[in-house]
């Protein structure tokens, strides 16, 4: 079975906990981790599941403008807060605009902050929601893991990453038997 993970990350937690996933993963298949902005359709189609993730931005996906702005906390964080490099111009709400029909299994997954999810929303809710328009199923309930303001992933959140990996992968073969 081979799994592709496809992230979009501005400041590194996100992309630390897809390689977590995948560790996750790799416990019982072939792993690619790949970011939004350098999947090619090649490696979608020799997938056998998709695993998605990224950032919550204002109650959903990044924008343009919310990208933008993530860029301009770094100047506003005191030297705490650095963006990835190279950093992303475009993300999965993009890369989504670029996929036509899509009828591969998937789970998703956000990163958010750590406060009630009425308050932060959970971007995987809208990358669900994307995928089943272009006929992909989803094969586990999204998930959200937790950041601080400043320190990356919440103490366990990377753990509870691979854990979640492992669950996928369980979830894809029991999918797949039916």
């Amino acid at each position: 079975m081979k799994a592709l993970v496809v992230f979009e990350s501005m400041f590194g937690s996100t992309h630390e906990l897809a390689n977590a996933i995948a560790s996750g993963l790799r416990e019982t298949c072939d792993v690619d981790v790949v970011r939004a902005d350098a999947v090619d359709a090649i490696a979608v189609d020799a997938a056998d599941l998709l695993v998605v993730g990224a950032p919550t931005h204002a109650h959903t996906l990044s924008t343009e403008a919310s990208r933008h702005d993530a860029a301009t906390m770094t100047s506003d964080a005191d030297g705490d807060l650095d963006l990835e490099e190279p950093v992303m111009t475009q993300g999965l709400r993009e890369w989504f605009d670029s996929l036509e029909h899509l009828a591969k299994p998937f789970a998703a997954f956000d990163t958010r902050s750590d406060m009630p999810r009425l308050l932060t929303g959970a971007s995987s809710k809208r990358i669900e929601r994307e995928l089943r328009k272009k006929g992909a199923v989803s094969v586990l309930q999204p998930e959200s893991f937790l950041v601080t303001r400043f320190a990356g992933l919440k103490d366990g959140e990377a753990e509870r990453g691979r854990a979640w990996g492992e669950q996928v992968a369980l979830a894809f073969r029991t999918t797949m038997k039916r």
